[in-house]
């Protein structure tokens, strides 16, 4: 969706409707679906009303989309395959976003609260939104108890995986350690670890690291067969014949290709933004 233009569809309703478990008032389509969207993992049932139907059709005079609502809350349609009628309708969203709000619509009710926010932030990880996923986990983190290790530490890894797919490595490492901490016998942790270490740390820091903790020999010795294998794989990629070029002056004229590429990731940025937003 980033970086789309919407076209409204309907009226914009002088009356609004309030969406109970997302505690807010929508005054069109777009906005409804805007909330459907962010909201998923809390709305469950709350879309199975007759009167937000009765609403599309009188405030915002969508009246064939009010006449599918109203039919399938006839047919004790779920709550899902509500929220796909209404996004398909606008055509504002892909297939993919569609289905992963049916889903969670369609299974939220044998998940617990905390299970549903962690889903909507693994999501965001999902999808390349970083900054938003790293928010929600932390949200997750300072409410949810402690009781259970595992999902405590499964929230604390992708917390860890977000903060590393922004460069922030060193924040990344704490979040792994502290999930290393909840479940010391999981090798993937440690690997993810001492991989945020390794990222962040001087070698010889990295080094005096690991001496330091010999019960992570092994995972130590895989970790650099992985990063022996990545470097494999750049040396040959066209990626790096690409900058070879640049800086060796072959092919491209440096100040265009390195102008063009920021430009692109000034784009991307806006995209991301426009998502955050």
């Amino acid at each position: 969706m980033a970086g789309r233009v919407f076209v409204p569809i309907g009226n914009k309703a002088q009356t609004p409707y309030y969406v109970k478990n997302a505690d807010i008032h929508v005054y069109s389509i777009e906005e409804l679906c805007y909330v459907i969207c962010e909201n998923a993992f809390v709305l469950e049932d709350s879309l199975r009303d007759r009167e937000l139907a009765s609403w599309v059709e009188k405030s915002l005079g969508l009246k064939d989309l009010s006449r599918d609502l109203h039919e399938l809350i006839n047919q004790n349609g779920s709550a899902g395959a509500l929220a796909g009628i209404i996004l398909d309708y606008t055509g504002n969203y892909d297939n993919k976003q569609v289905h992963y709000v049916e889903n969670i619509l369609q299974t939220g009710s044998g998940l617990t609260s905390y299970e549903k926010r962690r889903h909507h932030a693994d999501y965001m990880l999902s999808v390349g939104k970083y900054i938003r996923a790293v928010e929600e986990y932390q949200e997750l983190l300072g409410d949810m108890p402690d009781a259970d290790r595992r999902f405590h530490a499964d929230v604390l890894c992708n917390m860890g995986s977000a903060l590393a797919n922004l460069f922030l490595y060193q924040e990344a490492a704490d979040a792994f350690a502290k999930a290393a901490d909840l479940m010391p016998e999981d090798r993937s942790i440690i690997l993810s670890y001492l991989a945020a270490v390794r990222m962040y740390a001087p070698a010889e820091e990295y080094v005096a690291f690991i001496s330091a903790h010999p019960e992570w020999n092994r995972s130590s010795m895989e970790l650099e067969s992985d990063f022996s294998a990545l470097e494999h794989d750049w040396n040959y990629s066209q990626e790096k014949m690409k900058v070879q070029e640049i800086t060796g002056g072959k092919q491209y004229d440096y100040f265009d290709e390195i102008h063009r590429r920021i430009q692109n990731l000034k784009y991307e940025y806006r995209e991301s933004a426009s998502d955050e937003a």
